[in-house]
């Protein structure tokens, strides 16, 4: 969100005509700054967005990767394969950021968690 509001007031301060009359380095610098801050916003956006979908399915990237092979696997031997930690939506958000919905931006008590060596899977939920 920083870094598209960033944008928002570099393109602002760029648009000005009557602040900066005959500064064209002033206008290259924020052009510059500007498109920086693009790529800055997608590249921040791609990795929230991942990571929000990790979240989603409760995996860490490496579980996800082996997913992926576990899943090509069971297809070749004609079985279906389901990510066994994978709860639910809210479910997973709730064990990832804890059940109170007014901690999720910002999460610091983990009195929820358990020892760390165990963990609910779809099958001891159903």
């Amino acid at each position: 969100m920083t870094t598209l509001y960033s944008v928002v007031i570099i393109i602002g301060c760029a648009c000005q005509k009557d602040s900066y009359q005959g500064q064209t380095p002033l206008k290259i610098f924020y052009i510059l700054c500007g498109t920086m801050m693009i790529a800055l916003s997608v590249t921040l956006g791609t990795l929230l967005g991942w990571h929000v979908y990790l979240t989603a399915h409760n995996m860490t990237t490496i579980e996800y990767y082996e997913g992926i092979r576990a899943a090509w696997l069971a297809r070749k031997s004609g079985q279906n394969y389901r990510h066994p930690f994978d709860l639910g939506v809210y479910k997973n958000i709730t064990l990832v950021l804890g059940p109170n919905m007014l901690k999720w931006l910002s999460p610091s008590s983990l009195s929820y968690l358990k020892d760390g060596t165990s963990f609910l899977t779809s099958r001891d939920s159903s």
